[in-house]
């Protein structure tokens, strides 16, 4: 199965499939009548219909997603092929309306349906939905089942490899992002552990994280000084996740955060005793200038710590392999981080790998 945005050649069938249901259980109404009569108006309006499609590309299932008001989207029109299959058709088509509201923006989803359509609201409950007993204004006589849900509500239920899409590794933003931040928080904290284990703990050491993403490295820094740490992301919404994460420091004012390039640092030269980038260097551009530039703002002697949970190994998994070319990532050899970092002008590079992992960490000095 597969599924698919709208596209006129299956209109019909969204048709079809919808006057099957609403004559099945109730009567159609003239609201139906109004909108079945103009589709192309509402996609031009800004909804869209998402089409589950067999193997012959024939429609198992459809369903409508559109924008109302302030942030707020609706989902309707949920129909399935004799009223479902089995087969997850029908849940397939609305993962995807849900995220593409998401990336449109959409805060907030309501539902307007009926007790008689229990299947649907199981399968919206799945995805975070809740019956709310206000009733939710709306043309239909035979609503008489009203739920929501929060982006976050979705979120949740979503595979973080469906987050990670949404929420932009390379620039995190919206509700997407946050949660996406919240993850890798979690995800990379082992990570990180080992990446930091290789930079000495100095009381009155300055440090800059570049890329600090959701603050867990920054949480951590603090804890090796207590001195300054320091923070840029080209992301605000990374920028507030950093800040939130990490409130106490950043109110007393020992945490420094920055919107901001790696090649337009907002820095002194000989500032920081040590730098670090945790699964941000995949996203840079200009790679040998973005490392001449932490070069400078480090003193001397002072440290450059590269950490990434993958480099070009020759044996990285087919999964993997698809990430790297789906979102365009950087992944050089032990080598080719050897020779990047040398050109730049570093010394005392060294390359640490962990064990039965695919981790590496790169350091330098000035």
């Amino acid at each position: 199965m597969k599924v698919i945005s709208y596209d006129k050649k299956y209109k019909k069938d969204f048709i079809e499939l919808n006057l099957a249901w609403i004559n099945a259980l109730f009567k159609l109404e003239r609201e139906d009548e109004i909108f079945l009569n103009n589709i192309d108006n509402s996609i031009k309006n800004g909804a869209n219909i998402f089409f589950t499609l067999d193997d012959n590309d024939d429609v198992l299932a459809c369903i409508l997603t559109e924008p109302l008001r302030n942030d707020m989207w609706e989902i309707s029109y949920f129909a399935a092929r004799n009223l479902g299959s089995g087969k997850g058709a029908g849940k397939l088509c609305l993962n995807e309306a849900l995220k593409y509201a998401i990336k449109k923006g959409a805060k907030l989803f309501e539902i307007v349906t009926n007790t008689k359509c229990f299947k649907a609201i199981h399968i919206y409950e799945s995805f975070g939905f809740k019956k709310i007993d206000d009733p939710i204004i709306n043309p239909f006589k035979r609503g008489n089942y009203f739920m929501e849900a929060s982006t976050k509500d979705i979120l949740s239920k979503l595979k973080k490899e469906e987050i990670t899409e949404l929420g932009n590794p390379k620039n995190p933003e919206g509700e997407a992002g946050l949660a996406m931040l919240d993850r890798m928080n979690e995800s990379h904290d082992d990570l990180t552990l080992f990446g930091l284990s290789f930079l000495n703990k100095k009381e009155d050491g300055i440090y800059l994280d570049v890329g600090c993403g959701g603050g867990n490295a920054l949480k951590k820094l603090l804890s090796m000084t207590n001195n300054l740490v320091y923070g840029i992301d080209i992301s605000l919404t990374a920028i507030k996740k950093s800040m939130e994460f990490n409130q106490k420091e950043y109110d007393l004012n020992r945490l420094k955060l920055f919107k901001a390039n790696v090649l337009e640092l907002p820095f002194d030269n000989d500032y920081f005793d040590a730098v670090v980038t945790i699964e941000s260097f995949y996203f840079w551009e200009n790679h040998i200038e973005a490392l001449q530039r932490i070069k400078k703002v480090l003193k001397e002697g002072g440290k450059f710590i590269l950490i990434a949970d993958i480099y070009d190994n020759g044996h990285l998994d087919f999964d993997t392999i698809l990430n790297i070319s789906k979102y365009n990532l950087y992944n050089p050899t032990k080598e080719k981080f050897e020779d990047l970092f040398s050109i730049a002008g570093f010394k005392n590079i060294k390359i640490h790998l962990k064990e039965n992992t695919t981790w590496i960490v790169v350091e330098g000095e000035k």
